[in-house]
């Protein structure tokens, strides 16, 4: 198999924007517990942050951070998580099957963002949620206060608005997998309706209208379509995710990859110039490629580790520990899994198949199952711009 490349540096078709270089992080397995955050951690700054991750995520130069989700969003009530950490609740997640403590939330994920130099993207819900709440979560972010909801951030500690601009309209609303799971017309309709509020309250903030999952969903490109046809007028992007796996073990094919994103590219844009002409629009909407990685795990080893767990759920309740597991047909169907990683002494390991007591029951006595699923640092964009030591220290971890 050969390959040829031909470079010309005057022959430019368009700048690169640079939050395309971005991340996200979830509520998902070890991404925020014992990821960025664990107070016990000896690296743990006085917001119990891992500065260990921190530095990764500083070197890596990671410019625009998605919170809170993915699946997580769509059943998570964002005022769980302001006020004393010793007050806040703990619930059921029924995205991921476990319990949240609430303990990180969006002031924790704030302070974390700026010592990683990391502008934030906020996402609402719009599963079980709606325009109220997504609203009120604008409000208390970026007002400066003399309301109900921005003088509740400032008695919660922080003063000034964070200012957020960029703001997603829910999380992959077109999958069944999806709390709150709707049809394109009925999302269409919803995040239209939450755009306007918004807009009213900030006409210059943009906005992220929920595309396909991926280009394999049997309503694709219908729901980019019909969503578009609601929203032209109130949105700034539209969503696009996609994956990249080898269950087959044809490299040949997995290589070919970039050739299907392609064309997943162009059938969305597509859709966005019909929806354009059919309105007689002069406006431009644009694609957010918001969620993107390699798939490192296959599906069959994670349902038999879920299975697995789901024994452990039932163990650790029987003595006292709080847990929430299952294993459902299907639901790791848009799991975002990357290899997991312990935490050394002072360092990031891989760790090994079995893992030491110790850090075992020290990780059930923050609330994490210590072989949970994901990696700390959550999605770091597969090529970022800078930080080559960084992005050989994580693939080596």
């Amino acid at each position: 198999m050969q390959a040829r490349v031909t470079a010309h540096k005057n022959f430019t078709i368009s700048t690169i924007d640079p939050r395309l270089y971005g991340s996200f992080l979830e509520h998902l397995g070890r991404a925020v517990y014992t990821g960025i955050y664990e107070p016990d951690h000896p690296t743990a700054d006085e917001n119990g942050m891992r500065r260990d991750v921190i530095d990764l995520v500083r070197e890596l130069d990671t410019p625009i951070c998605r919170y809170p989700g993915g699946n997580f969003v769509s059943a998570y009530n964002w005022e769980d998580g302001i006020g004393p950490q010793s007050e806040r609740p703990t619930r059921l997640d029924l995205a991921w099957r476990t319990a949240e403590s609430n303990q990180v939330g969006i002031h924790e994920f704030a302070r974390w963002a700026e010592a990683a130099n990391t502008e934030m993207m906020l996402a609402v819900n719009l599963g079980s949620r709606g325009l109220d709440a997504a609203r009120n979560f604008v409000e208390y972010v970026n007002h400066p206060g003399g309301s109900y909801w921005s003088d509740l951030r400032r008695k919660n500690g922080q003063a000034d608005p964070w200012n957020v601009k960029l703001w997603c309209l829910g999380n992959e609303m077109d999958g069944p997998w999806q709390v709150g799971h709707k049809s394109a017309a009925e999302y269409g309709h919803l995040a239209n309706e939450t755009a306007k509020a918004i807009r009213a309250f900030d006409d210059k903030l943009e906005l992220v209208v929920c595309g396909s999952s991926h280009s394999d969903m049997p309503t694709f490109p219908q729901w980019e379509a019909t969503v578009l046809d609601e929203t032209y007028d109130q949105v700034d992007y539209i969503s696009l995710h996609m994956y990249f796996m080898n269950y087959e073990k044809n490299t040949r094919e997995y290589l070919a990859l970039p050739e299907k994103l392609d064309r997943y590219i162009g059938t969305v844009s597509g859709v966005i110039d019909y929806i354009k002409a059919k309105k007689r629009s002069k406006k431009n909407v644009k694609i957010s490629f918001d969620e993107w990685n390699v798939w490192y795990h296959e599906r069959e080893a994670d349902e038999k580790r879920m299975k697995e767990w789901d024994w452990a759920a039932r163990a650790g309740a029987s003595r006292g520990h709080l847990q929430f597991r299952g294993c459902a047909a299907g639901r790791l169907h848009h799991q975002h899994l990357h290899p997991p990683f312990g935490c050394g002494e002072h360092s990031l390991h891989r760790p090994a198949r079995e893992r030491h007591r110790a850090d075992h029951d020290g990780a059930r006595r923050r609330g994490v199952e210590a072989d949970d699923l994901s990696s700390l640092p959550a999605r770091l964009a597969l090529w970022p711009r800078h930080g080559a030591g960084a992005r050989r220290r994580l693939r080596d971890l």
